[in-house]
């Protein structure tokens, strides 16, 4: 009878042990690196793993002027993130700049949806870093494909690297202390609107984020709200090039920016940004820096504090 006791207390004891192993796994991820507090940790896939040896460093993000389209270079210790490249003639004007910065790989390509100011110059970045020898690891994209030879040719390309599907609560770790965290979307995709399908990204570095929202409009704006996801961030790029159907009261209420930035070609058709934002965007407190008037524009931090830097 006491043998038996002593069973079942060894298998009780088995047992709580595995759960709080799968409780540390779950909170920590890979290697030791702590989730981030973005998503439930229930909800959390890490993807990836920092390279051994590697001590984080500043991370510096680069919100590039590709003229009326967006172009973002995330530069960590360790792995480095191109999220779109502007239209196709941008293209070669962003792959000279990074390579005028010493990048000499890029582990993930991120189309944030399949629209011609975005991904364009993503298929001449390809192209040059091919024929410079300079690799490219891994593309993401939401998987909402467009009728157009301009994202079929992107496919084609994004297939030879290699294609992850974006969704909600990836994390990408990008060093020991800085992670991609895919906010939007959720899979399968809510909407038939490009738009509002954007990968939305948010960048943590210690105390200092960066939120990354694409081209996002009022309807994700509100899912991702409704989401209870922590979107707080001290950096905000700007959805939409500061279009007047984005940056809904209540989103930039939850992410309470100090800084944002507006990627926005000079004297645009379609009159972006438009000024109910920029009173919106007054309205929470942010410092509004602009491409079409500071060109590229980047911001540096040590996960504690920032400083920013403009070309104009």
């Amino acid at each position: 009878m006491v043998s038996s006791r002593i069973v079942i207390v060894s298998l009780v004891g088995v047992f709580l042990a595995v759960l709080i192993g799968v409780y540390i796994v779950s909170q920590e991820g890979i290697d030791g690196v702590d989730v981030s507090d973005v998503c439930p940790p229930s909800l959390t896939t890490v993807i990836g793993k920092v390279s051994d040896g590697v001590q984080s460093g500043n991370v510096t993000v680069y919100f590039i002027d590709a003229g009326v389209g967006d172009s973002i270079f995330v530069d960590t210790s360790d792995k480095d993130v191109l999220i779109d490249a502007g239209e196709r003639h941008d293209g070669e004007f962003i792959a000279s700049f990074l390579v005028s910065i010493n990048v000499t790989k890029i582990d993930y390509l991120v189309a944030s949806h399949p629209h011609f100011d975005h991904i364009g110059g993503l298929v001449t970045v390809m192209e040059r870093f091919s024929s410079l020898g300079i690799p490219i690891h891994m593309v993401i994209e939401n998987g909402q494909d467009r009728n157009t030879d301009l994202y079929r040719e992107f496919r084609s390309y994004a297939n030879e690297i290699g294609v992850t599907l974006a969704e909600r609560c990836q994390i990408y770790q990008l060093d020991s202390e800085t992670e991609m965290v895919i906010v939007s979307p959720p899979q399968p995709l809510l909407y038939s609107n490009h738009c509002e399908n954007s990968i939305v990204q948010m960048i943590k570095f210690r105390d200092i984020s960066f939120l990354l929202t694409g081209d996002i409009e009022p309807l994700s704006e509100a899912e991702i709200v409704e989401s209870a996801l922590n979107i707080q961030a001290e950096i905000l790029k700007v959805s939409h090039h500061g279009g007047g159907t984005s940056s809904t009261p209540s989103f930039l209420s939850a992410v309470g920016p100090e800084v944002a930035v507006i990627t926005v070609g000079a004297e645009n058709q379609n009159g972006h940004p438009h000024q109910d934002v920029l009173d919106r965007l007054e309205d929470v407190g942010a410092n509004i820096y602009r491409t079409d008037l500071q060109s590229t524009i980047s911001i540096t931090t040590d996960g504690v504090n920032y400083s920013i830097k403009t070309k104009n």
